[in-house]
């Protein structure tokens, strides 16, 4: 169980790597909503993953598999937030970088806040057998509503005029 849990954030390096290349190559807004739909997915289907005494060990190697597919999209989230950010805004970088830093624990303190609004109202054999599952329901599907509200995104200046020198590069019959 451990394993499972300690993967996800191992996963987060290949992740900023990964999505940040993404992000390079096809544009922030993209990877920015690739990462929170696997974030949400991986979420909601850890919440209906069978229990082991339904298909055994088949249940460990699945959310193996989610928490690391959840750590790796949350490394190209955090670090293409912060990118995201650094690019649009250009006083008080740092605050604001140090902003989007800082939410990731306010992530942590609604989910601490989930689990003990579910403790009030669950007892602890309803939270082993099925309790714990709501809360990442609830938060996969939380976390899709975000995909919808980045649709509005817009790519940075810095981004566009990135990929406008490299269209210009690129083209070697327009010179």
């Amino acid at each position: 169980m451990f394993l499972a849990f300690a993967s996800g954030y191992l996963a987060r390096v290949a992740g900023a790597v990964f999505f940040g290349y993404i992000g390079d190559k096809y544009g922030r807004k993209l990877s920015f909503q690739y990462t929170i739909l696997i974030i949400g997915f991986s979420s909601i289907l850890i919440g209906i993953l069978p229990a082991f005494s339904m298909i055994g060990y088949t249940a460990i190697v699945l959310l193996f598999i989610l928490r690391i597919a959840q750590g790796f999209s949350y490394g190209g989230e955090l670090t293409g937030a912060t990118i995201l950010v650094r690019e649009h805004i250009k006083d008080r970088t740092g605050f604001y970088c140090g902003l989007v830093q800082s939410f990731a624990g306010v992530g942590v303190l609604l989910a601490v806040a989930s689990h003990a609004l579910l403790n009030e109202f669950l007892t602890a054999e309803q939270m082993i057998r099925f309790g714990w599952r709501i809360a990442f329901i609830g938060g996969g599907v939380f976390i899709l509503h975000s995909y919808f509200a980045r649709q509005s995104l817009y790519e940075s200046p810095e981004y566009l005029q990135m990929r406008k020198k490299e269209l210009e590069r690129n083209q070697p019959l327009r010179h």
